[in-house]
């Protein structure tokens, strides 16, 4: 096995340990996440997409969709090995890529982000409606797994067309 894979698999379990706890700890928050808020258009993806994180390759890049606490999804985009904007500032990324949201936080080789921006519906927000009695605005919409995967996928075009000078 490469060095590459190996520190990707070393990251890869970090990363689903660094929040909530342990991949125990993860299910036991996501299954109190689900009692909490009952039924609501996250249904079909709490159903299809029970665990709180899950990791893709699309090309040369990785990625990792996992459920924050807010019960909507959070990306951790891993940019190849020598991509030049690996030393990009979070700020100018932002300024020049689109992505639902945008850019929290960068580290070595990665790059993260919400699927949830102003606006969207998360399951958290149904314990904020039973707690302060608001409403949700009919425009609301949830961003399911399918969003978060299809968006994380049009970012790595992005930093592909970069990388190429095809931007």
């Amino acid at each position: 096995m490469s060095t590459e894979k190996k520190r990707f698999r070393r990251k890869v379990k970090k990363h689903k340990n660094k929040d909530i706890g342990n991949k125990e700890k993860q299910n036991e928050a996501l299954e109190k996440l689900k009692n909490e808020i009952g039924s609501g258009p996250w249904d079909d993806d709490f159903r299809d997409f029970p665990g709180p994180s899950y990791s893709f390759y699309y090309e040369d890049y990785k990625f990792i969709l996992t459920r924050c606490r807010a019960g909507s999804w959070d990306v951790e985009l891993i940019l190849p090995k020598g991509h030049f904007d690996i030393k990009t500032p979070l700020k100018t990324l932002n300024e020049n890529f689109k992505v639902h949201g945008s850019f929290r936080t960068k580290n070595k080789r990665s790059v993260e982000f919400g699927c949830a921006a102003k606006g969207d519906i998360v399951p958290a927000d149904r314990i904020m409606h039973t707690i302060f009695g608001k409403d949700y605005p009919p425009s609301s919409i949830y961003r399911d797994f399918a969003f978060a995967k299809q968006e994380t996928i049009k970012a790595i075009q992005q930093f592909q067309k970069r990388e190429k000078g095809t931007w």
